[in-house]
């Protein structure tokens, strides 16, 4: 069947249809409102050896969600065949199909679909129906092949939005293509009334309609409330611990689950806390399972919680697989979740004196409670600052439905007017009388936990850090002093610090990283020594630079390197950024990060690289998280120097002016390289088979590398400096080309380091002469490209008096002191007038409010506008226009006086006003 002739069967012919392909372990998704569109999208993605999915359903909206959907045209059913899946092999998986169709008097599927890892069965209707009454039917022929043991994918069949293969592509997830083609078709298709009959019973079973509408959003396999309270926090670890089906699965990695009940366990994580952490504890023996595919669908999940599309898996749900299982729990048939189970036990030992319940604090006062505090504290902890040498408390509180988490500096205390602004950050109000409570509650339960040395070292931030004389280097979870002592890092932002602390062996690393860097690709080498370079910022005395690096094809390398790189520190699939993570979000990350490197990849559209540049300049300058003194008044942000990588398919330099409109803060803070060297498809395979495994060992050579550093930190700041001396010299480096110089300089040096300390053997020279050949090039590049600052600057005055024309005066002499000099020489056609010229003066004076107004209107930066013509001899002061002028004003206003000096805008003035 052709795929023009097999949509129009299955698919309504009103509507929205939504494709999607996978690429590598990225599902992409497109909608169009036409059919044929439709055909022709899938068409190119066919000829692009991607996996492609179609949606059988036509939406309302490009949105593929359950309750936006529009019509249905089909019933189906997805059979999974192979090892360790419902049936062996296809034909066992067809005869029970079959077998079941005849078992309940349904009609046989009128088409029958080879996906490549099973069979797809189709039940075409003549006529389009509602998705209620689709709904129904369709969650009786679920009901139904799980009474009849029919070992169909019980996800997909009541699933409105499924998405399915298209016939005639090709199946690529398990590393070979197998055709996906339809193997069976019949002619006839059915009324609803033929696939409903059969199922009558069932249906009657449940009594009334199962509809789906916006307001409540009902995923099929789960009830939004099921026993959950909103308010309340629950978290993964209680809750396999009580479940008997979530652990067994986590005690043998998922290695005996089938794809849809691994699903399903990924889906109530997405509802605890802290469920992230057990992704690939409960997957990694899975058949199916890779690190990132698996945070892919973890992410899913999350983003559909998120939009209330979906609710925790039910125990029905797990039910419908283990039944033995669940039978046996002692919780059986008593909650409709196990998502219930994941409440804490809370074991919290207040002072002598004091205890607590759900409606706060109370202290024993001459034998009688006193509620001293309305909020019950949980989860308490003292930490000593490394950054401001201090105390920070700690602690989780709740009042009825409210939860909150709170940080309380020890010195805000003694401070009244401090410590109730700090709690009010915090959502937490307290009278007089109770904060002095809290007061004494706090000290007395900080001076417990000090005579039981359960205070915790904290550090706010990864990198360098000080504590009295020693200078110090934290990564993850371990701080290297330049004493040669080590000492275990806290740090509140728990998934961060997982993140970053070390994982597997250094070997591993050590062998991919040594892999790519004999290739003698210098690209690869400049991107693998970003890792090396970032630390070294802080010595370099600029901040918030951009590494670039730009290859419009596919095989040159660049993720692999930067996943390389990512791994000297930290986790290469979680640790490179997102370009959907907020602003807040990666300020807050980069705060943490602050001297280790920030990575993002896979930027392939004009799109991405435009929203990326957004992301940077709204959060550029390098500027950190804010922190509170001890009354309260903010200080100064700091900067976090480090070195922020990219890699896409466009050129940061292309589109950085368009968006950061200050070209000095623009494409001169992007230092950027092309990728040209392409990988042989056999050195890939080969390399791939060696790079791999990094994504389970990384952090060791981070490790490594901040014990030589730290240890050896005078030298290392004293190389950076001479090798930015040496650069600058040998350069003829101006003052606008630091960055750069930055960049390289750090690099160089960063490689230089790594060696020495036997981490990792660069080819110094080589990189040091490439590296140089690239800034000379993109000089060049900038000169042909772009205007001076001072050139647009005037370019942007140009424009305005253009504009103005009609507001403009000519005259032979500009007043003094208030006294008319000379003869008016053009009266301006309309008034006010904004623009004065004077020819006799070569100088011209511009109403300072309006092109001020001017500049705003047309999405310019009026400060580094004024700047730059004050620099080439403008006067911004108070002074009059042109006394005596119709239209103008005769008091003194604020003008500016621009000299015409300037050859390009002496020719422009004369041009027009001659």
């Amino acid at each position: 069947m052709q795929l023009e002739k097999f949509f129009r069967r299955v698919l309504p012919d009103k509507g929205v249809y939504i494709t999607g392909l996978l690429h590598g372990d990225k599902y992409h998704q497109t909608s169009t409102s036409k059919l044929e569109d439709l055909e022709d999208i899938i068409k190119k993605v066919i000829n692009n050896n991607l996996d492609v999915y179609y949606a059988t359903s036509t939406f309302k909206s490009s949105k593929r969600e359950a309750v936006n959907v529009k019509e249905k045209k089909t019933f189906y059913i997805d059979i999974d065949c192979g090892e360790g899946k419902g049936y062996a092999a296809k034909a066992e998986g067809c005869k029970a199909l079959y077998a079941f169709c005849a078992a309940i008097n349904l009609p046989k599927p009128n088409l029958l679909v080879d996906s490549g890892g099973g069979v797809h069965a189709y039940w075409v209707l003549d006529k389009v129906v509602s998705l209620p009454a689709w709904q129904v039917v369709a969650t009786a022929l679920k009901t139904a092949c799980l009474r009849n043991n029919f070992k169909a994918d019980p996800a997909c069949t009541a699933d409105a939005a499924r998405i399915l293969r298209v016939p005639g592509s090709n199946n690529y997830r398990h590393g070979t293509h197998i055709p996906c083609r339809i193997i069976h078709e019949s002619p006839k298709d059915y009324t609803l009334m033929e696939i409903a009959w059969p199922l009558k019973g069932i249906i009657a079973e449940t009594k009334t309609l199962v509809a789906v509408t916006p307001s409540t959003k009902v995923d099929i396999n789960t009830d939004l409330s099921a026993g959950i309270d909103a308010n309340k926090v629950y978290y993964a670890v209680p809750m396999i611990k009580a479940c008997p089906v979530l652990s067994g699965i986590t005690k043998t990695s998922g290695a005996n689950c089938n794809e849809p009940l691994w699903m399903h366990t990924l889906n109530i994580l997405a509802f605890a806390e802290d469920g992230e952490k057990f992704i690939h504890v409960v997957g990694n023996q899975h058949k199916g399972y890779t690190q990132q595919s698996t945070l892919n669908k973890f992410t899913l999940r999350q983003q559909a919680k998120a939009k209330g599309a979906t609710g925790p898996t039910l125990c029905t749900t797990f039910e419908q697989y283990l039944p033995d299982v669940c039978s046996a729990c002692k919780y059986y048939k008593k909650i409709k979740t196990p998502l219930v189970l994941g409440i804490p036990e809370v074991k919290l030992h207040l002072p002598a004196g004091y205890m607590q319940n759900e409606h706060g604090v109370y202290r024993k006062v001459e034998g009688e409670l006193r509620k001293i505090f309305p909020y019950q504290i949980f989860e308490f902890e003292a930490f000593f600052d490394y950054d401001s040498n201090g105390v920070v408390l700690s602690f989780t509180y709740h009042m009825a439905k409210a939860i909150g988490y709170a940080e309380v500096p020890l010195k805000v205390l003694a401070d009244a007017r401090g410590l109730a602004a700090t709690l009010s950050i915090y959502a937490i109000a307290l009278q007089r009388k109770q904060q002095a409570e809290f007061t004494q509650l706090m000290t007395t339960w900080y001076q417990d936990m000090q005579k039981a040395k359960q205070v915790k070292q904290l550090t706010s931030h990864m990198g360098w850090t000080k504590c009295g004389k020693l200078t110090g280097f934290v990564t993850g979870s371990t701080i290297l002093w330049d004493n040669g002592t080590e000492g275990h890092s806290v740090m509140l932002d728990k998934k961060l610090k997982a993140q970053y602390t070390p994982k597997g062996t250094y070997e591993v690393w050590r062998t991919a990283a040594q892999y790519v860097l004999n290739q003698n690709n210098p690209e690869s080498a400049a991107a693998i020594a970003t890792a090396f370079a970032a630390p070294l910022i802080k010595f370099t005395g600029v901040s918030g630079i951009l590494f670039s690096i730009i290859s419009s094809k596919s095989g040159t390398g660049k993720t692999t390197a930067l996943k390389i790189a990512q791994a000297v520190w930290g986790c290469p699939v979680r640790g490179i950024n997102a370009l959907d993570d907020t602003t807040l979000s990666v300020a807050h990350k980069m705060g943490y990060l602050n001297n280790l490197p920030a990575y993002w990849d896979e930027l392939r559209m004009q799109e991405d690289v435009k929203q990326f540049i957004r992301l940077m300049f709204q959060i550029s300058q390098g500027k950190e998280k804010s922190r509170l003194t001890s009354t309260i008044n903010q200080q100064d942000m700091g900067t976090w120097k480090t070195l922020i990588t990219v890699a896409s398919n466009e050129s940061l330099l292309d589109h950085v002016d368009q968006t950061v409109k200050n070209t000095d803060a623009g494409r001169l803070r992007v230092f950027e390289i092309e990728m040209l060297n392409y990988i042989s498809s056999r050195r890939l395979a080969e390399a791939n088979r060696i790079f791999l495994p990094i994504d389970n060992n990384y952090g060791h050579a981070g490790i490594m590398y901040a014990k030589w550093i730290v240890t050896n930190h005078k030298l290392v700041e004293e190389t950076v400096v001479k090798n930015i001396e040496l650069l600058t010299n040998k350069l003829t480096v101006a003052s606008d080309e630091r960055f750069w110089v930055c960049v390289i300089a750090a690099l160089i040096s960063g490689a230089a380091f790594a060696s020495k300390a036997g981490i990792i053997k660069f080819d110094v020279p080589a990189l040091v002469s490439y590296l140089m050949k690239e800034f000379i090039k993109l000089r060049g590049v900038v000169k042909d490209e772009y205007e001076s600052t001072d050139a647009t600057a005037i370019g942007h005055l140009f424009t305005y008096m253009g504009q103005r024309q009609s507001h403009t005066a000519v005259i032979e002499h500009k007043a003094v002191k208030n006294i008319p000099q000379g003869a008016v020489l053009l009266i301006p056609e309309r008034t006010p007038v904004y623009i004065v010229i004077s020819k006799g003066d070569n100088s011209v004076r511009v109403n300072y409010k309006d092109f001020k107004d001017w500049l705003y209107k047309n999405s310019q930066s009026p400060s580094w506008i004024l700047t730059e013509l004050e620099r080439i001899g403008a006067e911004v002061k108070r002074g009059v226009l042109c006394q005596g002028l119709p239209g103008t004003i005769d008091s003194r206003i604020k003008l500016i006086d621009i000299p015409l000096n300037q050859t390009a805008l002496s020719k422009m003035i004369g041009d027009k006003y001659e």
